[in-house]
């Protein structure tokens, strides 16, 4: 009996996944992004603008920035729009190419201003820091007014949450 059921939860399992495979987000993770220019060369700020730049024009939300050379790298760039503005979270291993990307950032927010885009925060960060902090915007700070708010205002509306479950069950 045990074997049976183990086919039955896997084939309806096993047809779901491909409609969520063809959603855009999964079939492309990151976009492939290689910088020529070495690290911290000149030039190489720009190309990292104008690469950055055309990731953010294509709307893509995640690329990954394969450097010269390639033990500084690879660089995850994720990226989310908030009513047309983008903003960026990169990651970078290495301290050499987290600076070296700071210093790429005023000229991408220049190229996306010329082409009516307002690059909303940009943050790079290193792994470590990762690791405490995972992938999340950081959460908005709470006015001072809500905590006092809040404590009153949950026992009444939990009651009511229930009966609007009871409602739709």
């Amino acid at each position: 009996g045990s074997r049976s059921m183990q086919t039955e939860t896997q084939g309806p399992a096993a047809s779901v996944v491909p409609p969520h495979a063809g959603g855009v987000a999964d079939a492309a993770p990151s976009t492939p992004v290689k910088v020529d220019t070495p690290v911290a060369a000149p030039g190489w700020s720009a190309e990292v603008a104008h690469k950055l730049a055309h990731v953010i024009l294509l709307h893509n939300d995640r690329a990954e920035l394969h450097l010269n050379p390639a033990n500084l790298g690879p660089v995850e760039v994720r990226i989310s729009f908030a009513a047309d503005q983008p903003s960026l979270v990169i990651n970078a291993a290495d301290p050499r190419t987290r600076s070296a990307i700071e210093q790429s950032l005023p000229q991408l927010r220049d190229l996306l201003a010329a082409q009516g885009i307002t690059l909303g925060q940009a943050s790079v960060q290193g792994e470590s820091r990762q690791a405490q902090q995972p992938f999340a915007p950081p959460p908005p700070p709470p006015p001072r007014s809500a905590p006092i708010a809040a404590e009153p205002a949950m026992p009444r509306a939990a009651p009511r949450a229930d009966r609007l479950v009871d409602v739709f069950a």
